[in-house]
This record gives C-alpha cells, sequence and structure tokens, in this order.
C-alpha cells in the first residue's frame, strides 16, 4: 500500500491540474533564427524507388544550393497490400533560409521536372509544412 506523503500529494495535484488545463494550445510561429522542421506523411509501392528518388533529387538541390537535412523514416511497412507508410522529416536552418530556398527551387525546370516524376512513386497523406 502507497502513503500519499505531503510532497506525492502536491505532484498528485499538479499532475490533475496539467490534465484539467484542457487541450494543448496552438503552437506559436517558429521565431526568427529557429530550425524550421516540415514532416510528410507518405504512402508507396515502391520503397527503393522512392529512395533513389530522393537521392537525385537532394543532387538537383545541392546544385542549386539548397541543403535542407533530411530523414526519411518507415512507420508501417506491414500493410498487405504491399504500400508502405513513410515519414520524410526536413528540416530548415531557419523560416529565411527556407524561404530563399524555395524562390530558387520554384525557379528551376529541373527541380520542378524532378518533384513531377515523384507523383507516381508516391501519395502524399499529410503534409505539415510550416
Amino acid at each position: 500500500m502507497h502513503v500519499l506523503t505531503p510532497p506525492r500529494v502536491a505532484l498528485l495535484l499538479v499532475a490533475f491540474a496539467g490534465c484539467a488545463a484542457g487541450p494543448e494550445p496552438a503552437l506559436a510561429p517558429t521565431p526568427p533564427g529557429e530550425p524550421v522542421v516540415r514532416i510528410l506523411r507518405l504512402e508507396t509501392r515502391d520503397l527503393a524507388g522512392y529512395r533513389d528518388a530522393l537521392a537525385e533529387g537532394r543532387g538537383i538541390m545541392r546544385d542549386l544550393g539548397v541543403v535542407p537535412v533530411m530523414r526519411l523514416e518507415v512507420e508501417d511497412d506491414s500493410r498487405m497490400d504491399g504500400v508502405v507508410v513513410v515519414r520524410l522529416r526536413i528540416e530548415y536552418p531557419d523560416r529565411a533560409t527556407r524561404e530563399g530556398w524555395a524562390e530558387r527551387l520554384e525557379r528551376s525546370q529541373r527541380y520542378l521536372a524532378w518533384a513531377a516524376s515523384l507523383d507516381p512513386l508516391r501519395t502524399v497523406l499529410s503534409d505539415d509544412e510550416p
């Protein structure tokens, strides 16, 4: 049997107070100079092909001077229909850099053609774009 001593009671009250506070407030916009993270959830039937396409895209972006940190993680590969759900995390140094890079990419015909070539390889389930 556990005895609720005054310190334990205080911790318990703090825990309940946090639960009763209601839903968490919406996230504030990223402050200037802070990293900006975009997370896409995707599904694909060809994970190897999608990884190869991402490697090609990284090369195109690198040639344009755009170098975000990109990580691809398998979220669910147990579906019977052969579809793999993945999460692509893209991290930019800060908002200003992200906006500058986005402008560069929008002007590149090579990048736009590559981005369009991804459509047969994947379906975007969600895009948490900041």
